[in-house]
């Protein structure tokens, strides 16, 4: 092999040693994501996520990340699977943007009329519910953010009534 030869080898090798290092050795690292200032819908996580960004919402290109977030014993509140972390945390929008995120049917407790509804993590023990849509059809459930924060798919929990005067079960 002549001497030419060999320094293009070399070459070539050390060019797909960069490149390969580019790529990093953490798989779990969210790939970062834009969202235009002219607006767009950007599909996350498999699929599950979707963010639908109006124009406006934002005024400069932004990079975000959408990662699964295991949370442990919150009363039992969140969807199985549902959790996700939205970065950077703590950024606002102009304007809503549109969030749904994917459910399966087997993790909610009547798959055809499901009791759930979005809602973010405030600080890191306390959910706060926000409105939200449920299309029981395409298992998934939507609502309008202003902020990017950790949210889950909650479970809707009825509170009992306090009952006043004559009440069933309670003659008086």
């Amino acid at each position: 092999m002549s001497r030419l030869h060999l320094v293009r080898a070399s070459t070539r090798l050390a060019l797909l040693a960069v490149a390969l290092s580019a790529c990093g050795s953490d798989a779990t690292s969210p790939q970062p994501i834009v969202a235009p200032p002219a607006g767009t819908v950007i599909t996350a996580a498999n699929g599950a996520v979707q963010l639908t960004f109006p124009q406006g919402a934002v005024n400069v290109p932004l990079s975000l990340s959408v990662s699964p977030r295991t949370v442990t014993r919150r009363g039992g509140q969140s969807v199985r699977g549902t959790t996700y972390d939205f970065s950077p945390t703590g950024t606002t929008f102009n304007k809503p943007v549109q969030l749904t995120i994917k459910y399966r049917p087997d993790d909610v407790s009547s798959p055809s009329s499901p009791r759930i509804e979005l809602g973010y993590l405030e600080g890191d023990s306390v959910w706060r519910r926000i409105p939200s849509r449920v299309d029981a059809a395409k298992y998934t459930v939507s609502a309008s953010i202003n902020h990017f924060s950790t949210y889950a798919i909650l479970n809707v929990v009825a509170v009992p009534r306090p009952c006043l005067g004559r009440c069933p079960g309670n003659p008086q």
